[in-house]
């Protein structure tokens, strides 16, 4: 699958590798994954702990959708007559999910516009207003804000 480079507030994907800054007990943690002869993931942070490390790669998995159950959804629906075509084509695709609470209250709430450019036009000022920007070598993204910064 061809992916279009991109580069948002709070992640991008560039060259192939798929890069999001997070929330890890206080500290930002710099999340790189590409494909690499299966998912390779790489934390980056200024002090790193094991139970950082865990926490990093518990937002991982959710961000990513790697701990939902796809197989009782795909059996269920493929052979819908409105989306069975499309369950088989996409089949192993999971939904990714956002990494936190306030985050995707935001979402749900700006999420309502009447066009994707309006919502992400919304979520980038949000972001760019109160949110830290964290610069990791060549690297540089913003953290979501948190509740108490808005």
């Amino acid at each position: 699958m061809i992916v279009k480079e991109t580069h948002g507030t709070t992640s991008a994907f560039i060259n192939g590798i798929f890069q999001r800054v997070i929330w890890v007990l206080g500290e930002p943690v710099l999340v790189c994954v590409l494909e690499q002869n299966g998912l390779y993931v790489e934390f980056t942070c200024r002090q790193p702990t094991m139970e950082r490390f865990l926490g990093a790669l518990f937002i991982t998995k959710r961000i990513l959708g790697l701990d939902q159950n796809i197989v009782d959804f795909y059996n269920k629906f493929k052979n819908d007559p409105v989306i069975g075509t499309t369950v088989k084509k996409a089949k192993g695709i999971s939904i990714p999910t956002i990494p936190d609470l306030m985050e995707c209250t935001v979402w749900a709430i700006i999420g309502q516009q009447t066009t994707i450019s309006s919502t992400t036009t919304l979520f980038n000022i949000l972001t760019k207003t109160y949110g830290i920007l964290e610069r990791f070598g060549k690297y540089a993204l913003y953290l979501f804000p948190q509740a108490k910064e808005v």
